[in-house]
């Protein structure tokens, strides 16, 4: 199964590269993710760990925040552009290829772990998140951003209309092709998250592994979309934020 998430997110790289420069270059959208993350780490947090990190979006954000962030993903594809968007976007941030349930890390390493869309496409989220809070520091913060993608798209013939018309208003915004590939249906119905009720099935989680303080933010596109990035991609429902500290 991970070879086949893997192939598909190297797969859709450029792609999904392109997807996450529109919201860099949306100064709505970007000022909202930075006092998001201004909010929930503040000045004491130093040291982030960007799990899933893609294109490097996230990485970059917090680096831009005066974090210092290592950012890692399971596609060397994405890595790749990552080193890229650094290199010209002039962020010191260190990428690597490795797997979200299975850290090359030590023990308590890190001030927080952040992952964005990432949880969603895990085998094994107990085992993923157990290793994030190994590598946390006490008092460490993690901060989970996810939605119920395949569910909220799959049971509502409304919203494959609705992306089948913004299509062509991403295409034009964007110069992309929405998503040209795709999971198999047999691996997104292994997926735990096809089957499970989020964020409240992550709050448990969470909590079964001893995190503290655990809150939930249902919807958070309600600070981060304009209405252009609703029309574009409302379809796929609400995106959640979890955090949890050690």
């Amino acid at each position: 199964m991970k070879d086949q998430i893997r192939t598909r997110w190297s797969l859709d790289a450029a792609n999904y590269n392109r997807s996450t420069q529109s919201t860099w270059n949306s100064r709505r959208a970007k000022s909202a993710w930075e006092s998001i993350f201004k909010d929930l780490l503040g000045t004491d947090v130093q040291l982030v760990l960007d799990v899933g990190t893609g294109p490097g979006f996230i990485a970059f954000l917090l680096a831009e925040l005066g974090k210092k962030v290592v950012g890692i993903d399971l596609s060397e594809d994405m890595i790749k552009i990552a080193n890229r968007n650094a290199k010209e976007l002039g962020f010191n941030v260190d990428f690597k290829v490795s797997d979200a349930e299975n850290l090359p890390f030590d023990d308590e390493s890190f001030d927080a772990v952040v992952n964005r869309h990432v949880l969603w496409t895990l085998p094994n989220p107990e085992r993923a998140t157990h290793e994030w809070k190994r590598v946390l520091r006490p008092g460490g913060t993690l901060i989970i951003i996810d939605g119920n993608w395949n569910y909220n798209y799959k049971n509502s013939i409304n919203k494959k209309i609705w992306r089948y018309l913004a299509a062509p208003i991403v295409i034009v915004t964007e110069k992309r092709i929405p998503r040209k590939t795709k999971l198999d249906q047999d691996i997104k119905q292994k997926l735990w998250s096809s089957g499970n009720s989020r964020p409240g099935d992550d709050i448990k989680i969470l909590k079964k592994l001893g995190f503290r303080n655990v809150e939930v933010d249902p919807n958070i596109n309600k600070r981060t979309q304009s209405l252009l990035d609703y029309i574009k991609l409302g379809y796929w429902g609400d995106t959640f934020l979890v955090t949890g500290v050690k």
